[in-house]
């Protein structure tokens, strides 16, 4: 939501921000459906992260004169993170977490150019 007022502070105009299930992603696009079903939305996210969120997450939609565009999905319980930490993870058992004692814990398989590294 603080990225939608942002964006509609410059315009000078308040932006409709709707709240929908994910119902079908690829790397290209996704479908959400909120009030009512929306096709094709390109994905906002910062410079150089990519993902394809899944299917059955919240998802939260901006309206822009240009046209609509998600900007991402609700993110799941992070009680178990402390202010300031980071965790990337996906809907397997991967995840890299960031923590503010200057640790790096990875969960899951590790591959470094395509090979198996035993930790």
């Amino acid at each position: 939501m603080w990225l939608a007022s942002k964006i509609a502070n410059k315009q000078g105009e308040s932006l409709p921000v709707l709240k929908g299930s994910v119902k079908s992603a690829t790397s290209a696009a996704v479908e959400v459906d909120a009030s009512r079903p929306m096709r094709n939305l390109p994905m906002a996210v910062p410079f150089g992260i990519v993902y394809v969120p899944p299917v059955g997450a919240e998802a939260v939609v901006a309206a822009l004169p240009s046209g609509e565009v998600c900007l991402g999905v609700i993110g799941e319980n992070t009680s178990s993170l402390k202010a300031g930490e980071i965790k990337i993870y996906s809907s397997g058992d991967s995840s890299v977490t960031l923590t503010v004692d200057g640790k790096v814990l990875i969960e899951g398989d590790v591959y470094i150019n395509g090979k198996e590294v035993s930790l």
